[in-house]
């Protein structure tokens, strides 16, 4: 089967491409994209590929959205919503005997802060929040939590983890692999998006949808909160809590999530290094030595590689 690209780093360009396109609101070009990426495999016969270019994203549905109107009753004033995949290793799922595995969501709920005022936010000013996968306010959230789940992505998901070769096989499979992940993040933003479009929002709020340790790790504003404006509808006007909606629809996560990413507060990368040039080389060899991780597993591995180099480094400038 004749591969897509000529290697990895062809790879990772075409997906940062696509993410970029999510960043500057242009979901349904990108789709288009990886799935005109994807045909020859699928009439080649990859059945991973033809999930990927076959599911509608108007098949797919978000639960508990109702339940965003209850964020009046956490402490603070919440001005942004993350809706992230989370790596289903988190929660030791996997798919069923046919295939089949619900993504499990993360509902971030954020407040403005020094680095981004969300309630006034553009969009190109939330963007120049982001670096790369990374991005100022990465987990800076005042509330966690899974009140919003997400329905009629079970196959394709299911199919990418099964699909998740250790090492990342670099060939035609790693192709239809790494297309049919990009494809998957772009179908659940398109989801948010056109759930936003018909539920409308309590408020105002910018609406980021992103990934925690889950591949491709794309991360990008739906709407920033002077785009999502006109979709606040006065039904939804806040009141009651996320967890207290009668909304049964989101039942294949959990409240442990809050306990996994327990809030923090995170000086920026650019200040750090201020403080402490001495950093510097180091920083840029830890992102070299993360930059081609495409799964959680492959984290420790590279930071062990890391550390060796660190290591080797100082006692080279003890002598």
């Amino acid at each position: 089967m004749q591969r897509a690209f000529a290697d990895r780093n062809e790879q990772r360009a075409f997906s940062d491409k696509l993410e970029t396109m999510l960043r500057r609101g242009e979901p349904d070009a990108a789709l288009a994209q990886v799935r005109r990426a994807l045909e020859p495999f699928a009439a080649a016969g990859s059945r991973l590929a033809s999930l990927a270019l076959t599911l509608d994203p108007g098949q797919v549905r978000l639960h508990g959205w109702d339940r965003l109107a209850g964020v009046s009753d956490f402490e603070g004033d919440i001005t942004a919503i993350g809706i992230d995949f989370s790596w289903p290793g988190h929660f030791g799922h996997e798919p069923d005997a046919n295939g089949h595995l619900d993504p499990v969501l993360e509902t971030n709920y954020y407040e403005d802060m020094d680095i981004v005022h969300f309630s006034t936010a553009s969009r190109e000013q939330i963007l120049a929040g982001y670096s790369g996968s990374y991005s100022e306010w990465q987990g800076g959230f005042t509330h966690i939590d899974n009140a919003i789940a997400v329905s009629g992505m079970g196959q394709l998901y299911g199919a990418i983890r099964l699909a998740c070769i250790p090492g990342d096989s670099d060939d035609a499979a790693g192709d239809i692999y790494v297309l049919a992940a990009c494809a998957s993040a772009i179908i659940l933003h398109l989801a948010v998006r056109d759930t936003i479009r018909t539920k409308g929002l309590p408020a105002p709020f910018a609406v980021l949808v992103g990934s925690n340790e889950d591949f491709p790790f794309f991360d990008a504003p739906v709407m920033s909160a002077d785009e999502a404006r006109p979709f606040v509808r006065q039904s939804q006007r806040p009141g009651g809590h996320p967890n207290q909606s009668a909304d049964t629809g989101a039942g294949n996560g959990d409240t442990a999530s809050s306990t996994r990413r327990a809030h923090r507060e995170r000086p920026s990368i650019d200040d750090l290094l201020k403080e402490h040039p001495e950093f510097s080389d180091f920083a840029r060899l830890a992102e070299q030595s993360l930059r081609d991780v495409r799964k959680p597993k492959d984290v420790l591995p590279a930071l062990g590689n890391l550390a060796a180099s660190a290591l080797a480094d100082y006692l080279r400038k003890r002598r």
